[in-house]
């Protein structure tokens, strides 16, 4: 049965007594209502892991005693980096940050375009939903979330190797990110806002080596659209590596 799953960023791989931040302390004893010796593992969400004993509570901290270490690799058979621009509802990118997490996704840029209705994000607030869907889906790894970035320093900070993709409804037929995506090298996706890219967005964007794609024929919103590429890079990844694994091929 596995252990329940507690996060502290700053765990280390050295000490052997450790008090869990407040929050973490208050799930541990209130909610959870552990009991002296319970096996709990903490985790930094970078794979560094830590089995631990609850000890006591000293005021607003659980005390715990530290014991095996291991680091655990990420779980992905993919590299998935995804930027888009937030919807001015934020409960709706909070909901595709939290399904994203638990799917599984490198990286998340939240981006400022033309038609951006949302100019910042609450990115401790994201965090915290990513932890918890990390620790709900018992992963050990945390996407990195970058804050507003303007979408020209985001094209042009992705490097040559990557793989990159623009996301747009256009009306003339173009090649679907299923079709065009290798799962076996690093993949960066944009999505833009609700209104999309403006024309020099997307001149810009394929000027820097991005290849318009469509998802499907519907018209999605941003947080879905988002999410189906998570969704649709985890899937080929899979397959990919399920055939890769009945040829005798080894699995990365």
């Amino acid at each position: 049965m596995s252990l329940p799953i507690f996060y502290d960023k700053h765990l280390d791989s050295i000490a052997q007594e450790w008090n869990l931040p407040e929050e973490e302390s208050y799930h541990l004893v209130k909610v959870l209502r552990a009991c002296k010796g319970e096996l709990i593992e903490i985790t930094n969400g970078k794979g560094l892991v830590r089995k631990a004993i609850f000890s006591h509570q000293h005021k607003k901290q659980a005390v715990v005693h530290l014991t095996e270490t291991r680091h655990e690799s990420l779980r992905l058979f993919y590299y998935l980096h995804i930027g888009v621009a937030p919807t001015k509802n934020i409960d709706r990118i909070e909901w595709f940050l939290e399904k994203a997490t638990e799917i599984g996704i490198n990286q998340i840029t939240f981006l400022k375009t033309e038609h951006s209705l949302r100019k910042d994000v609450p990115i401790d607030r994201l965090e915290r939903i990513a932890v918890a869907a990390m620790k709900q889906s018992q992963q050990y790894h945390i996407p990195v979330i970058k804050g507003i970035t303007p979408f020209s320093e985001f094209v042009s900070q992705q490097d040559s190797k990557v793989q990159k993709f623009i996301c747009e409804l256009c009306e003339q037929p173009v090649e679907m990110l299923c079709d065009a995506a290798n799962v076996q090298n690093p993949i960066c996706v944009a999505i833009g806002p609700e209104g999309g890219f403006s024309k020099q967005e997307l001149s810009h964007a394929q000027q820097h080596g991005f290849r318009l794609v469509s998802l499907t024929s519907s018209r999605l919103r941003t947080e879905t659209a988002a999410l189906y590429v998570v969704n649709a890079i985890n899937a080929l990844a899979h397959c990919a590596n399920l055939s890769r694994s009945k040829l005798g091929i080894p699995v990365n």
